[in-house]
């Protein structure tokens, strides 16, 4: 269900930058459909083995639309709907082709079950082509931007990381999804209340967590 769709039927959170930032593409229809259903099983295959992987990104990357975003974000806004984009996991899609990336020393916090699949996962993005990594890296940067735009005009931002996604190691990718949002634009403070007072009003909590205030 395509984000615009969903907002009217009342959903409550939008999780993944990538689900926005397609939105915000005028992609053709037979693209995405291909890409979600002629193939589910192959859908992060290499690219050699499904070129439709290829194309759906390079026209997501060339296609953006932010006017497109900005309306979307306002209808976000005035239904309160929360934003939680999870930028890590497209810092993944970008670095998964260098070997410094993959190796690094908190792999030595994962069992060795799920550093096969990680691997593995991190193998079908390095063997991408040239052109199709750098429209990931596009897709990237259109996500950071429309983080920043979401924040400015009013959309609710959560911080997550979606761990333990391939490479997203529990408990440091959280921190490190706080340090992306504040480079995608948002001040610190901001930062900090998405990663409290804004979770705790969420989950309807907030009168016991999210933040500080004067005991009785």
């Amino acid at each position: 269900v395509p984000v615009g769709e969903a907002l009217p039927l009342g959903q409550a959170a939008i999780e993944h930058a990538q689900s926005p930032t397609w939105a915000c593409a005028p992609t053709p229809d037979r693209a995405r459909r291909d890409y979600y259903l002629a193939e589910p099983h192959r859908r992060f295959e290499a690219n050699l083995a499904y070129p439709g992987f290829a194309k759906f990104t390079a026209d997501v990357a060339e296609l953006y639309d932010r006017e497109t975003c900005l309306a979307l974000m306002k209808s976000m806004a005035d239904r309160d709907v929360r934003y939680v984009p999870t930028l890590v996991t497209r810092r993944f899609d970008v670095l998964a082709a260098f070997r410094e990336y993959r190796e690094d020393p908190l792999m030595a916090y994962i069992d060795a079950d799920a550093q096969k699949g990680w691997r593995a996962d991190a193998a079908n993005y390095a063997s991408l082509d040239p052109a199709s990594r750098v429209a990931l890296y596009r897709v990237l940067l259109h996500a950071m931007a429309l983080t920043a735009d979401a924040y400015r005009i009013g959309v609710p931002v959560l911080v997550g990381s979606d761990s333990p996604d391939s490479y997203v190691f529990p408990g440091f990718s959280y921190h490190l999804e706080m340090e992306m949002l504040a480079e995608a634009g948002m001040p610190p403070l901001a930062v900090l209340r998405a990663a409290t007072w804004e979770a705790a009003r969420f989950a309807k909590e907030e009168k016991g967590y999210g933040s500080n205030a004067p005991g009785p």
